[in-house]
């Protein structure tokens, strides 16, 4: 069957700021942004992204070999909002 993660409107919010920027860092850089995270959350935060917008690559950690290297420049998080939690 299909399997829907449900996130607030606030929720969404943060995880589009945090994301919009990140990539603007990247962009800064004249990089182009990968995003890696476990393989449970993948598709999941692969689908969310797209639908805000984001066109960006996401992997697992399981799919990036050995010979992956990596220079983090951010991490998306889901920040606190003013008198409530995200």
């Amino acid at each position: 069957g299909t399997v829907r993660v449900a996130m607030s409107p606030a929720t969404l919010q943060a995880l589009s700021e945090s994301a919009r920027e990140i990539i603007a860092k990247f962009a800064q850089a004249g990089r182009s942004p990968v995003v890696v995270c476990s393989s449970g959350v993948r598709p999941y935060l692969r689908k969310t992204l797209w639908k805000l917008g984001f066109k960006v690559p996401v992997l697992s950690y399981d799919e990036l070999n050995g010979l992956t290297q990596l220079e983090p420049i951010g991490t998306l998080t889901l920040k606190r909002a003013q008198g409530g939690a995200a």
